[in-house]
């Protein structure tokens, strides 16, 4: 499986988690966006940034990329994401098998090229309580 549908598949898994909470979802048109959808919640926007998880043998961690990628057909680049881009990063972990998505506040997502599923924890904010359950 492709790294392309390995994100299809994750932010597949965020849309019907969010829909099962009768959240508003929306999905940005193309893939020139720094985050992935936007969650209505409660009447606020909220940008989530979506990423596959897969198990690092040597840490015993489920890990992620949390560097931007952007392509076309001559070159990769690979970049930090800045603070201002999105507001939750979700976490889909598939061989947990019942889905369950870490999330994290921003500025833990920001601080390391990859990080363990284990440092996931909800902000303290409205918003934060309300996709504490998610």
């Amino acid at each position: 499986m492709d790294t392309k549908l390995k994100g299809d598949i994750a932010e597949q898994a965020a849309v019907l988690h969010a829909l099962k909470r009768g959240w508003g979802v929306l999905k940005p048109v193309g893939d020139r966006l720094p985050y992935d959808l936007a969650f209505d919640v409660e009447g606020t926007l909220i940008k989530i940034q979506v990423k596959y998880a897969w198990f690092d043998e040597p840490s015993s961690n489920y890990v992620v990329d949390n560097r931007r990628t952007k392509t076309n057909r001559r070159f990769m680049l690979r970049e930090a994401y800045k603070a201002s881009d999105f507001d939750f990063a979700l976490v889909y972990v598939e061989t947990l098998d019942r889905k369950r998505k870490g999330y994290k506040p921003r500025n833990l997502f920001l601080e390391k090229k990859k990080c363990g599923a284990t440092l996931f924890k909800p902000l303290d904010s409205s918003v934060g309580s309300s996709m504490r359950d998610f």
